[in-house]
């Protein structure tokens, strides 16, 4: 097989690895010792000789990211650090108003680190590094010189409703982009990495639910830590509610942790979401016969009035097999109807049709002549 194979291993690399794949599940666990974790050099080299092969650099990198992360993380992104500090170095920061270097941090500096950031989750010391470069140039402190700071990065960082510059520290920023790849992974997004990422490390589980294993990649690692950061707003949409457990999915999105609690006087005796709609007018069905035994399950608030002078309008939609009913009320601030309007729409979603609903809503609210109105 190896005489077939190593003259056109230069012509076809990926499909000269491909079949060589049995190659390796018989000779490379006898080529290491018992209790070794790398390839002993001679090995190495005479592997790297037989399937005619360079061997690469630690420092190699694919695309812009290293191949290779050594235990000492933060060695493999220290030319990250060197190419903001080299970009910020070229900028002369005397001759610079405050206002012009916020804007060459938001639209340069801070964009520079954005492709690895939304790959990997950079260890904290490179990114207090790299906060630590953007704000020395930012307070017009020299290379290699102290210079009195008189505020904070992180209240620099702050939004400008709250009083500050609406920059983002590189934490927080690489946090939001790793994120990016949880919510692909927690969406089932219809992408190629996505399945592949699925096959390897999910296996069926959810992705929320998944617990790490031993051995896994670096980018599996940073995607699994923006669980924590997606548990704070993700939340199941509910359709027909056949898939979807009551007690240990996310889907309740007006209680705090998203998930209803079980009483503990009682044993539950549903299990399904579905159980709690009825399947004829797509309404909660359920949901009052067990309010008193689960309070957090869901049930329809009281409607309050409004100031007098004013309006309040309510809209909702059902959603049936061929058609969309929309429907709004309106009613004074004595709880007497005023105006009542319905239309029907072609086939959609159940968010496209509470979107349409309240669209809807307002339109007509309009051409009746209603200025001022609540909902």
């Amino acid at each position: 097989m190896a005489s077939n194979f190593h003259p056109a291993a230069h012509k076809f690399p990926i499909f000269s690895l491909l079949m060589t794949s049995s190659f390796f599940q018989r000779q490379i666990p006898q080529m290491l010792p018992p209790s070794s974790n790398a390839f002993p050099p001679t090995k190495l080299a005479n592997l790297c000789q037989l399937l005619n092969l360079k061997k690469s650099s630690p420092t190699t990198k694919h695309l812009g990211l290293p191949l290779d992360l050594n235990r000492a993380k933060s060695s493999s992104f220290q030319d990250l650090i060197e190419k903001i500090q080299n970009r910020v170095a070229g900028w002369k920061s005397n001759l610079l108003s405050q206002a012009a270097r916020t804007t060459l941090i938001a639209n340069v500096a801070a964009s520079i680190p954005s492709y690895t950031m939304l790959s990997l989750l950079l260890p904290k010391t490179i990114c207090n590094k790299i906060d630590s470069t953007l704000y020395g140039f930012w307070w017009g402190a020299s290379p290699g010189k102290n210079h009195m700071c008189l505020k904070s990065w992180k209240s620099v960082c702050q939004p400008k409703s709250y009083g500050g510059l609406g920059l983002c520290r590189s934490l927080d920023t690489n946090h939001a982009l790793i994120s990016k790849l949880g919510w692909s992974l927690a969406t089932d997004e219809d992408k190629t990495w996505v399945s592949l990422l699925k096959a390897k490390y999910l296996k069926g589980v959810p992705f929320m639910q998944v617990s790490p294993s031993l051995n896994i990649s670096w980018l599996w690692k940073s995607i699994l830590k923006s669980r924590p950061l997606l548990s704070k707003g993700l939340c199941m949409k509910i359709g027909d509610g056949q898939h979807t457990p009551i007690w240990d999915t996310l889907w309740i999105p007006t209680l705090e942790n998203f998930i209803p609690a079980p009483s503990s006087t009682a044993h539950p005796t549903i299990y399904r979401v579905a159980e709690l709609i009825d399947p004829d007018t797509f309404q909660w069905d359920r949901a009052w016969e067990f309010s008193s035994q689960y309070p957090n399950l869901p049930t329809h608030k009281p409607w309050s009035p409004p100031l007098p002078g004013w309006h309040k309008i309510n809209f909702d939609a059902a959603v049936r097999p061929n058609n969309v009913f929309l429907a709004a009320i309106c009613r004074n601030h004595l709880g007497k109807i005023t105006h009542a309007w319905i239309n029907v729409e072609v086939h959609g979603d159940a968010l496209w049709a509470e979107a349409k609903a309240g669209l809807f809503a307002v339109s007509s609210a309009l051409d009746a002549g209603l200025d001022s109105i609540i909902f």
